[in-house]
């Protein structure tokens, strides 16, 4: 019984709450300007020719590539990831300028961090005294008199 209340409560720590408030103009215009798109450099079909003949062109080739543990294959992979980024991306904008058109506004969903924001901030440091220094005194209208 004890484990069940425990593994309750790890999940209540673990989930976070959510809501949804409409995104700020700004941001959706920033969202849907073409100056928030920075144009990708392609990346180039690349194959086992085109590969040997990089090594080939740049001093100690084979080593280079080697060191760097650049590969055909984990290019590929980069590829489909940028591919993949780039497809999100479009439908992200989609979803924004379809809602923006529909409603008005775009909401998001964003968690509500209250717990997290709740932190103690330890208090400044106490203002000490100042230390005496012989020879100046201070009149009631704030001036300085130095007697030496």
């Amino acid at each position: 019984m004890a484990s069940s209340t425990a593994e309750k409560e790890g999940d209540r720590k673990s989930k976070k709450k959510t809501k949804i408030v409409r995104m700020p103009e700004p941001h959706i215009e920033y969202l849907l300007s073409p100056a928030s798109r920075s144009e990708p450099l392609p990346l180039l079909d690349l194959d086992e020719k085109l590969l040997e003949d990089f090594k080939a062109l740049i001093p100690n080739g084979e080593a280079f590539l080697a060191e760097t543990g650049f590969s055909l294959e984990s290019y590929r992979q980069l590829a489909t990831i940028d591919d993949g980024i780039e497809k999100a991306e479009a439908e992200f904008q989609a979803e924004i300028r379809e809602q923006y058109a529909s409603k008005g506004y775009v909401e998001m969903e964003v968690t509500d961090d209250d717990e997290e924001e709740e932190t103690v901030v330890p208090p400044p440091p106490a203002r000490s005294r100042r230390r005496f220094r012989p020879g100046v005194t201070k009149k009631a209208g704030g001036a300085v008199k130095k007697s030496n």
